[in-house]
């Protein structure tokens, strides 16, 4: 067994990431959210389990067996938000992009501002949702994401837990809700 160590982003005082500090408000002084702060599939049933759409800067675990249609789910609700709101990011780390085409095909997909990255690398994947600035991300799957900075394989336990929290950082810095797809 070995100990992994990662090299850690500019910590604010007390030694915590940039992204987790804040400091403390009162209820009273957070302003009201907008309301187009959720964003809204149009799929009833996904946006009731979503608590009426998919919230700005969240990070939500989309789990199951392999095989019962979280890919697919989530192409579709990816193809409704870019068609409302516009940009959006779906990383597949273990289909390529001509299999998602072939799929969104069958599905009569044809968004113009849905963008399919095939990639594993959290540094390529990151770059690429700076470049476009996406309106929401998915991750398919989490267990296929590695950093390059831990020397575990994708899927262990430390990855996992990396990625999972660096996605986390992202998501409330940039407010971009991400959908991690977990089996």
């Amino acid at each position: 067994m070995a100990e992994e160590r990662l090299a850690r982003e500019p910590a604010a005082p007390g030694g915590r990431p940039a992204w987790l500090s804040s400091r403390p408000k009162r209820l009273t002084e957070i302003s009201d959210a907008p309301s187009d702060a959720r964003l809204c599939t149009g799929i009833g049933e996904f946006d009731r389990v979503m608590g009426g759409g998919i919230v700005a800067g969240s990070v939500t675990l989309i789990g199951g067996d392999p095989g019962i249609g979280k890919s697919t789910l989530l192409l579709e609700a990816m193809n409704r938000i870019s068609q409302r709101a516009g940009t959006v990011l779906y990383v597949s780390g273990e289909e390529s992009q001509a299999q998602i085409r072939l799929r969104a095909e069958r599905m009569g997909i044809d968004a113009k501002e849905l963008y399919i990255q095939s990639e594993t690398s959290f540094d390529e994947i990151m770059a690429a949702a700076k470049q476009l600035q996406p309106k929401a991300i998915v991750i398919d799957s989490i267990q296929t994401m590695y950093m390059s900075q831990l020397t575990s394989a994708p899927g262990s336990v430390g990855q996992i837990r990396e990625t999972a929290a660096a996605l986390m950082g992202a998501a409330k810095q940039s407010e971009t809700p991400v959908l991690l797809v977990g089996h």
